[in-house]
């Protein structure tokens, strides 16, 4: 799997956020968003442009302006000792 989150910051609170809707519209809503998009590098599905051609790809579109973050103390399998 090839899964990207496409980037962006981050508002913190209603002032903010309101100073980031009226600087980065696309930053703050999907409204004007395409269905689809159209990447190349690494996600582009001919192999001879890209290794990954053949894997599964996701992009996670960025448009709520808050955080992809996460904490836990259970570990996971694929964590080290």
């Amino acid at each position: 799997w090839l899964l990207y989150l496409e980037g962006g910051g981050m508002c913190y609170d209603l002032d903010s956020c309101k100073k980031r809707a009226k600087r980065a519209k696309r930053l703050v809503s999907s409204a004007k968003k395409p269905a689809s998009k159209h990447l190349a590098g690494l996600f582009d599905s001919d192999p001879h442009h890209s290794p990954l051609a053949d894997a599964n790809m996701a992009f996670v579109s960025y448009c709520t302006s808050d955080a992809y973050l996460g904490d836990s103390s259970i570990p996971s399998s694929w964590q080290a000792d």
